[in-house]
């Protein structure tokens, strides 16, 4: 659904009517209630969408310098020639996860945001002596569910390569820069392979042996996004997803994140672009509204062209706050008793209430970094400023308590366009009657509000006016019935209809 303010002064909606017709649908939704009976659909889970259907999807938890990173991937090539390599930024424990999780999550998330190798290394390697300062140290091999695993850290990326090379990881020539960026930052790595029966990842000569019963169901598994996880657990100061090692591999890569952090997380440069993201769709809605609008003025004046002048008044004010409510990132707070079977594998569930996001990303390989997520109330807070801030305050919306007292905050700020951001994305952000601390503190301000010098303030309060149904500002609606702004004054109309 794509939203906009749900309450509109009577010249917006004539204008609505002349200009779009049927068409509208396409861009307004109005919430409408009537009496009668709907039939709340049975939820029913969309396995493929979030499950096999991504190439990678991840479980990151974190808190206190501390992640846990549950990562899956798709394959649909040779098994024998699967090779996984995953930098992180310290030494990791690595262990075999649960597709589970993944399941759970997927359930919730669906119903809560959408419905309501190895042995051989050289002879000094596995006796433990250290190796020479530009060799690769093997930290650990270990098998995990179906993969042989090793923990490699390298100070030269010449020598990582190479044994990569001899291990049978393939890096084309022209993606050794990936490689050498990790290692310049002192990131470890693990490499992983599915396990075929044979002694670690050393060169075997001769065909490949064909697949049994059991590695075809590997492949299988692995073809769809449903091969045992991993489950790395390592410290970090930072939040990450190592995605830039994806773009060696040179082709797009569906990313699916669940999120699980004890303050609401965001990825700033990608939420950035989302902000971007907003203004183009709401420029091609605009764009489409008024040639629409002059299409039909036209077809009534018997097909003359149409001079400026003479057009149907558009919504100018209005229009300005509208936003893509699809791409709102969502956000829950969950405990061990929602997510039961997550709790018992992710520490951070067991001991605490985390908030939970999820998102989901396509990413050319020229696109592909490593995603670094930080709080997403300050990130939201300074965007408010931004021409799309509107989509930044509904944003803030979703972040509970502390997201609510920022926007009221905020309703403080001598940027008149802030203001205008907050009151919108309050209402678009479904602050309501069960918010009562919020809103009898926005019934305060709204007096003060009404009497914004600009036009444009004046416009959202009288929504937020209409959405309180508070009645102790009447006096101050029936003032802007004389509004200079015709949307507004058209506003305060509506305003005093809906009270009445």
């Amino acid at each position: 659904m794509k939203t906009k303010p749900g309450r509109f002064s009577s010249r917006i909606v004539r204008f609505i009517g002349r200009a779009i017709v049927v068409s509208a649908v396409a861009f307004l939704s109005v919430d409408s209630h009537a009496d009668g009976c709907f039939v709340v659909p049975k939820f029913v889970w969309d396995k493929h969408k979030d499950i096999n259907e991504p190439t990678q999807k991840a479980i990151i938890a974190y808190d206190s310098g501390r992640e846990d990173l549950i990562l899956q991937v798709k394959y649909g090539g040779p098994v024998e020639e699967f090779g996984w390599l995953i930098p992180v930024p310290n030494v990791p424990t690595v262990k075999k996860g649960s597709m589970d999780c993944f399941y759970e999550l997927s359930k919730f998330t669906q119903k809560k945001f959408e419905f309501d190798e190895f042995m051989t290394m050289s002879a000094k390697g596995e006796h433990g002596a250290m190796p020479a300062e530009n060799e690769v140290k093997v930290i650990e091999v270990k098998t995990v569910g179906a993969y042989k695993i090793a923990v490699l850290s390298a100070k030269d990326a010449g020598a990582l390569q190479n044994w990569l090379l001899a291990n049978q990881f393939v890096i084309p020539a022209d993606k050794t820069d990936v490689i050498d960026s990790y290692v310049k930052q002192g990131w470890y790595f693990v490499a992983a392979k599915i396990d075929l029966g044979r002694a670690g990842f050393e060169l075997v000569s001769g065909p490949p042996r064909s697949a049994d019963g059991a590695q075809a169901k590997i492949a299988e598994k692995l073809s769809e996004g449903e091969l045992y996880p991993l489950h790395l657990s390592f410290a970090s100061k930072r939040c990450v997803f190592p995605l830039k090692i994806s773009s060696v591999n040179g082709k797009a890569s569906e990313v699916s994140v669940y999120l699980l952090s004890t303050v609401p997380l965001v990825e700033k440069a990608l939420f950035e672009k989302k902000l971007t993201e907003n203004y183009y769709w709401r420029s091609n809605g605009l764009a489409t509204l008024e040639e629409r609008s002059d299409a039909l003025f036209s077809k009534r004046q018997g097909g003359l062209v149409v001079p400026p002048g003479r057009r149907p008044e558009e919504p100018h004010l209005a229009t300005r706050s509208w936003i893509n409510d699809d791409e709102l990132i969502p956000y829950a707070q969950v405990s061990r008793t929602t997510l039961p079977v997550c709790s018992r594998e992710i520490a951070l569930l067991r001991e605490k209430q985390p908030w939970l996001m999820k998102q989901v990303w396509t990413f050319q390989p020229g696109e592909m970094r490593d995603l670094e997520f930080v709080p997403a109330l300050p990130v939201f807070v300074s965007s408010l400023t931004n021409g799309e801030g509107t989509f930044a305050a509904a944003n803030l919306a979703k972040l509970g308590t502390d997201g609510e007292h920022a926007l009221l905050a905020a309703l403080d700020s001598k940027n008149s366009a802030v203001r205008a951001h907050v009151l919108a994305g309050m209402e678009l952000g479904l602050i309501g009657r069960e918010h009562r601390d919020v809103t009898s503190q926005l019934a305060k301000r709204l007096p003060a509000l009404l009497g914004d010098a600009d036009p444009e303030v004046r416009l959202h309060a009288l929504n937020a006016v209409s959405a309180s149904e508070d009645r102790a500002v009447t006096d101050r609606v029936f003032e802007l019935l004389r509004d200079d702004n015709a949307e507004v004054s058209d506003a305060a109309e509506h305003c005093l209809l809906g009270q009445a």
